[in-house]
């Protein structure tokens, strides 16, 4: 009946009485399991009316009172589209920590598991070649049947609605949520993440026109990332990627970080403008001022680790020379980054000078020192044995 009333709900052209009837049909099927799917979808058309007439607020809160993960005969598909649409709302408002748990249900490794299933299924198809056309077809019908049925237990998992994208759609769609999410924090690094993630999408990586522009926003994003063992992992990796050799000018830039040697902001800017105007989203706007000032911060930082990689002492005043920096600005940094663990430095403000290394342990300086002192003694009884010696050769 439920379904049947549900055929006059897109028929009906007028607003008012489609929205009375959607919401007469919720409060039907409110709290009654066997028809829990129709009320989820009934609500999701209840939810794109409200967000037309822009209550994007309410048109959230409204899909957020379904918790479709625990609908066991929905597919999945449907299931993960419909908390992703919750997610996207929820960003839409700005409503970021609502967003991250609710993208918290969806498990990544879903879309993983989807992908290596893809490619078991190529495999098979490419051996029922071989093997025969007979085969091929038997298995073909076995995977329609388990893909559209399902089982959950021992009910029956009913079919996705039309219209419902594929995983590999509903992939790159959670990490373009996600995406947004992390900008929100200003988490680059996560966000270089989700970008290599859509990157390695096999539908993406077919097509040029859309890998690239991914591609060049997660070296960006990787640059942006604060320095750390994971961020320059990223990127030596993207460095190495086979994509980055049609993109030459983000590669140099990859490479410019890798290498052990100072960065200059001035020369970074007139070397690679090209491929910072080409980058609007990143670097325009109001978010874009800040994202260059974070570069030109991970260029300092990047500085002070060649510096540190090349020196054991050094004065703050050349210190600043090298960053291109006045000495207070540059002792902020090393300060900053001696406290985030990324540098072992001491400064001695007097003398004008940074010492770079781990702390001594102090039972160790002690013993090195008595194991000094012990050679001294050493080298002091030697001499007063030749001294004697002299004196007895000459007194005779």
């Amino acid at each position: 009946m439920v379904k049947e009333a549900m055929l006059y709900v897109e028929a009906q052209q007028d607003m008012d009485k489609k929205i009375k009837l959607i919401e007469t049909l919720n409060d039907v099927t409110e709290g009654k399991i066997y028809v829990e799917i129709e009320r989820a979808r009934l609500v999701r058309q209840l939810v794109r009316i409200r967000e037309g007439q822009g209550k994007i607020k309410e048109a959230a809160e409204i899909l957020q009172t379904v918790a479709v993960e625990t609908f066991g005969a929905m597919h999945k598909r449907e299931k993960i589209a419909f908390i992703l649409e919750q997610v996207r709302l929820c960003l839409d408002h700005k409503d970021f920590m609502r967003a991250q748990i609710l993208a918290k249900k969806i498990n990544p490794n879903t879309f993983a598991r989807a992908e290596k299933a893809a490619k078991k299924e190529a495999a098979k198809k490419e051996a029922g070649k071989e093997g025969g056309e007979a085969k091929e077809g038997e298995d073909e019908q076995k995977a329609k049947k388990k893909a559209s049925m399902g089982t959950a237990g021992d009910a029956v998992v009913h079919e996705a609605v039309e219209g419902t994208p594929d995983l590999e759609a509903l992939k790159v769609i959670y990490y373009e949520h996600m995406t947004r999410y992390h900008a929100s924090n200003g988490d680059y690094l996560e966000m270089c993440r989700c970008y290599l993630a859509v990157y390695e999408t096999p539908t993406v990586a077919a097509d040029p026109l859309r890998w690239k522009p991914l591609l060049q926003s997660a070296a960006w994003y990787a640059l942006l990332a604060p320095n750390g063992p994971e961020q320059a992992d990223l990127v030596r990796r993207l460095h190495g990627d086979k994509g980055m050799d049609e993109l030459p000018g983000h590669k140099a830039l990859l490479k410019t970080f890798i290498t052990k040697e100072i960065i200059h902001w001035s020369a970074l800017q007139s070397t690679h403008r090209a491929e910072i105007e080409a980058a609007p989203a990143i670097f325009g706007g109001a978010a874009g001022v800040k994202r260059l000032e974070d570069l030109r911060l991970r260029i300092v930082e990047h500085n002070v680790l060649v510096v540190v990689a090349y020196y054991s002492h050094v004065t703050l005043a050349r210190l600043a020379e090298l960053l291109s920096l006045d000495a207070a600005e540059a002792e902020k940094h090393l300060s900053e980054m001696v406290v985030a663990g990324r540098v072992r430095a001491k400064i001695d403000r007097p003398a004008g000078t940074v010492a770079f290394g781990a702390a001594r342990d102090p039972a160790r300086t002690l013993s090195k020192w008595a194991s000094s002192i012990e050679k001294l003694l050493h080298v002091v009884d030697r001499a007063c044995q030749q001294i004697e010696k002299e004196r007895s050769l000459v007194s005779l």
